[in-house]
């Protein structure tokens, strides 16, 4: 802050002019800066209203600078000069920079100076409120005068050490101010503001732009005193302390950035700061205590206010109704401080009529006229909004249309108006106060009209009351109720039964006794009615009791009414009167009701009940839950709210047709709720006819079925659709097909009915889940559907089936091209969140009517088609031929044959051999599987097993040879000619469908075989189709101590990373590159093979090694091992039982 006020007096002697600065300066530090040997020069930032930097003025610029900068002493902007080495813009972000993060800014250039070019060093730093530039020369390279160079050192180092003590007192300063919580001003003593803190822009309302640099005064501002009234100028507080050169302290004033604005009041403090005998600066300090005095001004005002009211609710009772009105509105206007004000009555029909109307000389005028609600001006806006309104500064004043003649122009209303029952009933207005209507002033006017209404109320009730009374007592005088008389004596408490046209009871009776003759149940209640009474809490008693009837030894529901009549000196009641009438009858009515009413109202049904002219007299609660209208907005109200406009008027004319027919009519029939939505629901309307037929009620009893309607259609969906993909199911299309064949016949076009199925999808589903399956399937579905016309029909069977009927068609090559746009369709990858996952699809098709003119038959023959399209490759179409038919026949009979056959036990296990190189040491068997065919003979696997695996065979054949090729390897071991392994052969349905470890497991126990004599062979094709869950069963199986081997290696695609994973023993090389070994293309492949088992620590076996030259090259390549005839061909048990006897190593 000192660094602050120091340059602030170093700004004084620097005017926006050229001066002499040497002849000025007073200050040690500009003297120093004045004598430096380098450029110095001052400026000030230039801010926006948002407090951003947009340029800097020079205030100073010593004769160094001058002469390198070639301009003047001070006054002129950044922005206009073309300073050397950068552009304007980039010097200013630099001071801009320096500045605002209180951080040291360099950089060098080079300069043309006195002949030749001089690199120089410009720096800039945050010096108080300004930017001082420093240009230092950095390489004339010689020093003419030491003196003066020396000199200038010894200034610059003064300069640099000043600077760091003003830098640290100025950002102690900063930081002191900035925590501070009340506002701080700090003037030069010119009027304009050096410092402030954020505090004091907080109270002030202000940017820091908007009060740097400004006056003590801002334009358009006002300051008043604490009484309100305007502050002269010499009362401000730095104009006070600058003519009085004393603290100012506790000084309150009010600031108001605009007339109309409610001043920001602060409690003040402000002092001179004095250099060498001058005040040098006003330092102003200011709190906002607006809410204290807010608070203060409020609680005076609640004060009397409080006392005001209070005044007129205790002589209210003492006034006549118009006098009341006249002194409560003679209120308001006195502590609003309005001068004119009225108030109105509204009729049931809307009318306002003029009850009280008073001006600020109290002189009333007549009352009682009636004014329509849009004849009245804005002052009546409170009943149309049902709310207060202010009106403040009507400009022009407004005229006051409506009011009474003698009423001014109106330049601010307040209108509040009183409301009974959600209706407005009566409105207050006040008008013409000086200052604006506020809050405080809706407040009171409230609270003055609930004042007066309620008094209002009371007098207009105790006036009912007694005229009530009067009429009650002719009532009496002719009737036949009973009356009571109830007073205290000297011989206590009594009761006086009158003659009663009811009851016959005695003439007077002490109380006690008749108390005994009330039902136990009732005695307390009556007696604390009575009590009540009798102390003073309640002067009107009433009860309804059970009295005892000697006459009829019965109980009589009685209703007695009464009240005080007479009390002692003190004011304590001693006699009370009133009527008893027998309501037994209407007691068991009301009860009937009561029942009546909570079936009604408890009933699972909605129901309304009409009069004769359809008007709603009364629904229950389900009526409102289902239509959404509350009784009170259907009270009233005719039926017809509910209309839909769904049926005809030939609709209703049937309907009361039938009611005025037969009295009663019930169907369907839809509603509209009161939110817009259509509904069904299932009426019942009857008629209530009185003695003579003529009907008095209509009663509709209906429940809401569109719960039920929805099942129902849900349940039709099912009914023709696929649940999961919502296609069309089978039925629907057969339906589709009856309809689409007659259409053909009639324009002689054709059909086709493409049969699809999803190739290999069993495996995903199995393998990636069920959840992911039916993901494949839905996205299917929304790809056939786009392909196909929306004529045609996409239909699914179920499982991965699907069938397309294709209907129009001029020749079948319109369905070929529908066929391969579907399987280019599902050869797009689908992707899941976790998966990419590629299948294929195989189209069989037939044509109508060329194949048949029968769905069930056409179905069958594009099914057939399909097949052909799986057995040639999959991922193709074919359509129907009559040789295919023939072969689906086969298919189907070798199929049935081959279940038959392992039921007959046809099937049997044949052993191959499998030695070592190059020693030929036995070194395993392989289980291979036989058919024995009663017609065809001996049956290789190629010719069955593609049958076994589509129909499922392949797993009993499986456990089969597993089972029996382990009993016979336990069979070897004790006859001691075992071989080391055996070898047997895995399906990818027995991986992924069974339960292959607990089979493996209870075969080998079965045999009592050891796991390790167990090896299992997969194919090279179902170690890549393997999923995570196959994987994991191959783990488990390697975990009890069998081997695994890759069967018919190269005949497939697997990576390393699945043969790694797998942590197979063995590689068995396919057949079909040892057959063409001789070949160099098939050499390399086995040799690569070979090489690769070496380096992953596999051992290779080839097969179908038929000749000593294969021998011999396997040798020579490294194999391991050799299976195929050249060692044996594959043997029944028996035989191969006695070949291992007798085998010898060659």
């Amino acid at each position: 802050m000192l660094l602050q006020l120091h340059f602030a007096n170093l700004h004084r002697f620097i005017p926006e002019r050229t001066v002499n600065f040497d002849e000025k300066l007073a200050s040690p530090l500009a003297q120093a800066l004045a004598r430096s040997a380098d450029g110095w020069a001052l400026f000030s930032p230039e801010q926006n209203e948002s407090g951003e930097i947009v340029d800097f003025t020079c205030r100073f610029s010593n004769a160094a600078m001058q002469r390198l900068w070639a301009s003047g002493p001070a006054g002129w902007l950044l922005s206009e000069k073309r300073l050397p080495s950068l552009p304007p813009e980039t010097r200013q972000a630099r001071y801009a920079e320096a500045f605002q993060n209180h951080s040291p800014h360099s950089w060098e250039y080079s300069m043309e100076v006195g002949g030749g070019p001089t690199l120089y060093r410009e720096t800039c730093q945050r010096i108080g409120t300004y930017a001082a530039v420093q240009i230092q020369d950095c390489g004339t390279g010689h020093v003419s005068n030491p003196q003066p160079q020396e000199q200038a050192r010894h200034l610059e180092s003064e300069l640099a050490r000043h600077i760091a003590r003003l830098n640290e007192v100025e950002r102690r300063s900063d930081e002191l101010l900035a925590h501070i919580h009340a506002g701080v001003l700090i003037y030069s003593p010119d009027g304009q503001i050096v410092t402030f803190n954020l505090a004091a822009c907080s109270i002030l309302g202000l940017t820091p732009g908007q009060l740097t640099g400004k006056e003590a005064i801002l334009p358009g501002w006002h300051f008043c005193r604490e009484d309100g009234s305007d502050m002269p100028v010499d009362e401000y507080p730095i104009n006070r302390v600058l003519g009085s050169q004393e603290t100012l302290r506790d000084y309150v004033l009010g600031i108001q950035p605009e007339r109309q604005v409610e001043p920001v009041w602060c409690l003040v403090n402000a002092y001179p700061v004095f250099e060498n005998g001058q005040v040098d600066a006003v330092v102003v300090s200011f709190i906002d205590i607006s809410s204290q005095r807010r608070l203060a001004d409020a609680a005076e005002s609640n004060r009397l206010r409080a006392e005001a009211l209070l005044d007129l609710n205790a002589r209210a009772h003492q006034l006549d109704e118009d006098t009341l009105l006249e002194e409560g509105l003679a209120l308001a206007l006195r502590l609003t401080g309005s001068r004119m004000g009225h108030l109105y009555f509204i009729e049931p029909d809307g009318a306002l009529r003029l009850a009280a109307c008073l001006t600020h000389t109290r002189s009333p005028c007549i009352t009682g006229d009636i004014l329509p609600l849009d004849e009245a001006g804005q002052w009546a806006d409170c009943i149309r909004q049902r709310k207060p309104v202010i009106h403040n500064d009507f400009s022009p004043p407004m005229s006051p249309k409506g009011l009474p003649r003698r009423s001014s122009a109106l330049h601010r209303h307040l209108g509040a108006p009183t409301l009974e029952n959600g209706q407005v009933v009566m409105m207050i207005g006040v008008a013409n106060k000086p200052g604006a209507y506020d809050d405080a002033d809706i407040q009171l006017l409230q609270m003055l009209a609930h004042d007066l209404w309620k008094a209002l109320l009371q007098q207009r009730t105790l006036a009912v009351w007694q005229a009530d009374r009067r009429r009650l007592e002719q009532v009496i005088a002719a009737s036949h109720a009973g009356i009571w008389e109830f007073h205290l004596g000297e011989k206590g408490a009594a009761v006086t039964l009158r003659q009663s046209g009811q009851t016959e009871y005695g003439e007077e009776e002490p109380l006690d006794r008749f108390i005994e003759r009330i039902h136990p149940q009732d005695q307390p209640g009556v007696l604390r009615a009575i009590s009540a009474c009798l102390i003073g809490s309640n002067n009107h008693y009433q009860q309804e009791f059970r009295l005892h009837d000697a006459g009829l030894d019965a109980y009589r529901w009685i209703l007695a009414s009464g009240e005080v009549v007479d009390r002692d000196e003190a004011g304590m009641p001693v006699s009370m009167a009133g009527t008893h009438i027998d309501i037994t009858e209407q007691r068991a009515v009301e009860e009937q009701l009561r029942l009546a009413a909570t079936v009604f109202d408890s009933n699972s049904e909605g129901i309304m009940i009409t009069d004769p002219e359809l008007r709603i007299l009364s629904v229950n609660r389900v009526f409102s839950e289902v239509t959404g209208y509350s009784p009170e907005e259907a009270l009233g109200r005719k039926p017809s709210l509910l209309a839909s406009g769904q049926h005809g008027a030939d609709f209703y004319v049937a309907m009361w047709q039938a009611i005025r027919r037969d009295g009663r009519w019930q169907g369907e029939i839809c509603n509209r709720r009161k939110d817009g939505t259509l509904y069904p629901e299932w009426l019942s309307i009857s008629t209530v006819n009185d003695e003579e037929g003529k009907v008095t009620h209509y009663v509709g009893i209906f429940s809401d079925i569109t719960e039920r309607k929805r099942q129902q259609a849900h349940i039709e969906f099912l009914a023709f659709h696929d649940p999961l993909t919502g296609l069309p199911n089978r039925q629907l299309l057969s339906d589709r097909f009856m309809v689409a064949h007659a259409l053909a016949d009639r324009q002689n076009q054709k059909m086709a009915l493409l049969f699809l199925d999803l190739d290999r999808f069993k495996l995903v589903n199995d393998t990636l889940g069920h959840q992911i399956g039916d993901l494949i399937l839905t996205e299917t579905a929304g790809r056939l559907t786009e392909i196909v016309r929306e004529s045609d029909t996409v239909c699914r069977l179920g499982g991965d089936e699907f069938v397309i009927l294709l209907g129009g068609l001029r020749s079948p090559d319109e369905a070929t091209d529908v066929a391969q746009a579907i399987i280019t369709s599902i050869d797009h990858p689908f992707v899941t969140a976790d998966h990419e996952i590629r299948i294929a699809i195989s189209v069989g098709i037939a044509v109508y009517p060329d194949d048949s003119r029968n769905f069930t038959e056409l179905l069958k023959k594009a099914d057939t088609a399909l097949y052909r399209a799986k057995q040639e490759g999959r991922h193709a179409y074919r359509f129907f031929t009559d040789r295919m038919n023939a072969y689906s026949i086969a298919r189907q009979l070798q199929e049935n044959r081959l279940r038959e056959g392992l039921e007959l036990g046809e099937l049997e296990v044949y052993y191959q051999p499998q030695v070592s190189l190059p020693e030929c040491r036995l070194v395993g068997v392989e289980a291979l599987v036989r058919w024995h065919h009663p017609a065809d003979g001996l049956l290789l696997p190629q010719s069955f097993l593609s049958i076994a695996e589509e129909s499922g065979l392949i797993l009993p054949i499986g456990a089969f040879v597993l089972k029996e090729s382990c009993l016979q390897m336990k069979q070897w071991l004790e006859m001691g000619i075992a071989p080391p392994v055996l070898c047997v052969n895995l399906s990818l349905q027995q991986i992924a469908y069974c339960n292959l470890v607990q089979l493996a497991h209870d075969a080998l126990q079965h045999a009592d075989l050891p796991a390790h004599r167990l090896e299992l062979e997969l194919s090279e094709t179902i170690l890549q189709a393997c999923g995570d869950t196959e994987r994991k069963t191959l783990e488990t199986l390697r975990g009890m101590g069998l081997r695994i081997a890759i069967d018919d290696f190269g005949a497939g695609y697997s990576s390393l990373a699945n043969l790694l994973q797998l942590n197979a023993e063995k590689l068995k090389i396919d057949n079909r590159f040892i057959g063409s070994l001789s070949q160099p293309q098939s050499e390399t492949i086995v040799r690569s093979t070979i090489l690769m088992a070496q380096a992953m620590g596999f051992s290779t076996v080839a097969e179908g090694v038929e000749n000593q030259e294969q021998l011999e090259k396997l040798i020579q390549l490294g194999c391991n091992g050799i299976q195929g005839w050249l060692i044996a061909q594959a043997m029944p048990a028996q035989e191969c039982t006695r070949w291992l006897g007798s085998y010898t190593v060659r």
